[in-house]
């Protein structure tokens, strides 16, 4: 994008000319970013912001006409506010009446359908750990579709809306466009129920999907094939094509990386996989993204070089080829920003025009904000146009400010070549160690606040992977294009195929020394704040450092103030006086953190029914949003799956020093867990037993006191065996009885009562457990039920409000925190 200069009056009076740069697109994509955010956070703007918009840019008009260039600078900038405003409140809140979100709450209920599929429907893999921690189930199959009817008693309404289905079973083919009748479950997608948790409302409804469906097989009939949306059908033919050449030419396991890759198909890669490369700092190359365009571009380019087509010629042949790709691989942020850049830059060649940097970056951001405003807020997003900026940052600095004079190149002429060679290698190596260097400052501390985790390999990892890469993605285009004639796609196939195979022994390799670290990020609001004083500081620092060490303080303050400081200090932004017990909201299961006065944190039980990963996201969220990044005791109550199957996703993620339990389950733990005595041999933490009568006086004040089970247990499952624990603080106490029925319950019930200010109810809530004689023994004032949706618990809530007690669930109040200090005692939900 080109810039306009302009003179001013005062410069016309003093005789001077000074070029003022005009950079309309950096202004207006700055202003739709402030209108987005101010949207998000104050509320809707769509009402009257168009129309003060509007006001706005005629005075703009008025102001540049009138050569007041300030003025019109500070119009166009409120006109784009409002407008980024009344942009986003639109997009996100308003929807037509006929809108499926509006017939269904967050609490499942049957439906029968009629829609048109958007996505063929691909299969969802299971984690390769699956064993007797999770549940063994059905093949999962998932695909979005545009709703058309919904039927009401004996006639059909028509609605509107997008919708993920998921379906359980084997499952016919469906293609985009088949018009489909559902006989399902349906529901708005719920809001997050912990705090730090991920969104997936909010993602979802980034993209105008507000509910999802399950279904069985026979839930799903195929009406009609193919009825529309033939754009969507050809492009789907061909990324199925390409994936059909991958399984045909490469193994299994190289052919899903490979479609990853090449086109984004990342559905048939397990977890597993994906968590290496995340881990390693190198998750971008799985991801379609700037880096893949970038690759394609500039080969391209290079090719064109060679003289075999015009330089003209060349530039449309990139256009055509980065645009294509970014429909094909689905148009993502990244993709979008990369194949914006590689256009305009090709388009201003084409017409001799110059090239400003913030003039077009700012209008790849204004296409990807006008397209979709939510994608401010997509970790991709912000991750790629940091990058960006930082790479063209050291670029402008590091590379074209340090070529060496006259002088010294005759001098390197007169060396012997393979002398030049070795030179001209190892500059490009420090250089482009000093951009990836670069890139990984600026873009660690966001990652640490997205994802978790901290990587110190990928500075180096991404240099080593460059060259494979490359020839993987021109390898693997050879296989796609050559894939029908075997003879001429063998050569491709086996550079693809030992790239491949090399990219994925060389992560695996790093990811086995241990080189990254998990924890908890800045909140929100400070790594803004961050990144403002960066940008003010590298701003005001280039103009008096003209070296490539002008970058070096702004790169410590990232690193040292984004990442070092949280790793290593974060809990101090959530530490509160006093006890605080939290009852994570995992669905059905149960996990309470007990964060003590002294700033110990102990974990009682952690699992869910269903899969481990899913419990360990939520546990591991709720932690790392206190700062939390190291488990003094983790206590579980008994072997049922449901109680502890997220300790091993924990255990890879938190320093956790002791792992507690009752004898008896000590002592079944090799035979009836093995995967939890794996997962809890291999992090090496000590195993300790608890049984009754056993007691922890802290010098904090908090007292910990076993009631059940005795040594010997009681006779009965698990449940009756389950460990109930008692935290006393300030005279208030907190009970914690697991899963207890049957001869353990009547055990403790025969004891004296007990009286405690809160109580988690047994066995989350179900009637099992005897909830009205429970309630006369323990007495509540406030109960907390562990539970998920499906869960009945009328009769349960009745018994114990009819004995006094204030009733909460984590199914439908989120995660609970419980605070007691100096000044009483408190109760907060996060819904």
């Amino acid at each position: 994008m080109s810039c306009d200069w302009k003179e001013t009056d005062g410069d016309r009076k003093s005789g001077v000319v000074v070029r003022r740069y005009y950079q309309p697109s950096l202004v207006i994509s700055t202003g739709l970013c402030g209108g987005i955010l101010l949207d998000r956070c104050c509320g809707s703007f769509a009402e009257w912001g168009c129309w003060i918009s509007t006001v706005a840019l005629l005075t703009w008009f008025i102001c540049y006409r009138r050569n007041m260039y300030r003025g019109a600078l500070f119009s166009l900038f409120t006109a784009m506010v409002l407008a980024g405003a009344a942009w986003h409140g639109h997009y996100w809140s308003y929807y037509p009446g006929t809108e499926i979100g509006r017939y269904l709450s967050e609490n499942s209920q049957p439906v029968c359908l009629e829609a048109t599929a958007c996505t063929p429907a691909m299969e969802v893999l299971r984690p390769q750990t699956s064993g007797a921690m999770d549940e063994i189930t059905e093949p999962e199959y998932r695909l979005e579709v545009d709703l058309r009817g919904i039927r009401d008693g004996f006639r059909w309404r028509p609605v509107t809306g997008r919708a993920v289905v998921s379906v359980t079973g084997s499952l016919p083919t469906i293609q985009c466009g088949d018009r489909l009748r559902l006989w399902a479950h349906g529901q708005r997608i719920s809001t997050s129920q912990n705090p730090g948790q991920f969104s997936l409302s909010r993602y979802y409804r980034g993209q105008r999907i507000l509910v999802r469906f399950t279904a069985a097989t026979d839930g799903v009939q195929v009406i009609e094939a193919a009825e529309g949306k033939r754009f969507g059908r050809l492009l789907e033919r061909i990324r199925q094509h390409a994936i059909d050449q991958f399984d045909k030419h490469l193994p299994p396991p190289q052919a899903a990386l490979a479609s990853a890759i090449l086109i984004g198909q990342r559905g048939q890669l397990a977890a597993e996989r994906r968590e290496l490369f995340m881990v390693t700092g190198t998750l971008h190359l799985l991801v379609v993204s700037g880096f893949h365009v970038g690759i394609l571009a500039s080969g391209v380019w290079l090719l064109g070089r060679l003289g075999l087509v015009r330089r003209q010629g060349t530039l449309w042949i990139v256009i055509g080829l980065t645009v294509g790709y970014a429909i094909l691989t689905g148009g993502r942020p990244p993709v979008t920003r990369a194949t914006t850049l590689a256009v305009v830059l090709c388009g201003a060649r084409l017409c001799g025009r110059p090239v400003f940097v913030g003039n077009t970056i700012s209008f790849a951001a204004l296409v990807l904000l006008v397209r979709n405003p939510t994608c401010l807020f997509d970790p991709g997003t912000q991750l790629s146009f940091l990058a960006v900026l930082a790479l063209i940052g050291g670029l402008r600095r590091s590379l074209h400010e340090q070529e060496p004079d006259q002088l010294e190149q005759l001098i390197r002429r007169s060396r012997p070549w393979f002398q030049r060679l070795v030179g001209w290698l190892f500059r490009r190596a420090c250089q482009l160690t000093w951009l990836s260097l670069l890139i990984w400052g600026t873009t660690a501390p966001l990652v640490l606040y997205h994802f978790h985790v901290f990587s110190y390999t990928g500075i180096l990892l991404n240099l080593v992977l460059y060259v494979p890469m490359v020839l993987v993605m021109f390898s693997g285009l050879g296989v796609w294009i050559l894939g029908s004639f075997p003879l001429l796609a063998q050569v491709p196939a086996w550079i693809c195929r030992v790239n491949l195979v090399c990219i994925e022994q060389t992560v695996e390799m790093v990811e086995g020394f241990e080189l990254h670290c998990w924890g908890p990020g800045l909140p929100v609001g400070w790594l803004l704040v961050m990144y403002l004083l960066a940008a003010i500081g590298f701003y005001f620092l280039r103009a008096y450092l003209e070296r490539w060490y002008h970058c070096l303080p702004v790169l410590l303050l990232l690193v040292g103030s984004g990442v070092i400081w949280p790793l290593t200090q974060a809990q101090w932004l959530s530490r509160s006086e006093g006890l605080r017990c939290t009852f994570i909201a995992v669905g059905h299961g149960t996990c309470v953190l007990l964060e003590m006065p002294d700033g110990q944190n102990w974990l009682y039980d952690a699992g869910a029914m269903g899969r481990s990963q899913t419990a360990g996201h939520r546990i591991s969220a709720l932690l790392w949003s206190r700062g939390i990044d190291r488990l003094d005791m983790v206590v579980l109550s008994h072997a049922d799956a449901d109680h502890y199957n997220a300790l091993p996703y924990l255990l890879e993620r938190f320093d956790i020093r002791v792992v507690g339990m009752t004898a008896r389950m000590a002592d079944q733990l090799a035979g009836d867990c093995p995967d939890l005595q794996a997962a809890i041999d291999a992090a090496h933490v000590p195993i300790r037993c608890f049984r009754e009568r056993d007691g922890v006086v802290r010098p904090d004040g908090v007292e910990i006191e076993v009631l059940h089970p005795p040594s010997e247990g009681v006779d009965g499952n698990d449940n009756a065996n389950s460990l109930v624990m008692i935290v006393q603080y300030q005279g208030e106490q907190i009970l914690l009885p697991g899963d207890l029925e049957g001869n353990g319950l009547e055990r403790l019930l025969a004891s004296d009562p007990r009286p405690c200010s809160m109580v988690m109810a047994p066995h989350h809530g179900s009637v099992h457990s005897d909830p009205a004689r429970f309630a006369n023994w323990s007495q509540p004032e406030w109960l907390i039920m562990s539970t998920g949706r499906k869960s009945k618990s009328c009769e349960v809530t009745a018994a114990y409000r009819a004995r006094g007690a204030k009733v909460w669930s984590t199914a439908d109040h989120g995660a609970v925190t419980i605070s007691i200090g100096t000044e009483g005692k408190r109760l907060n939900h996060w819904r």
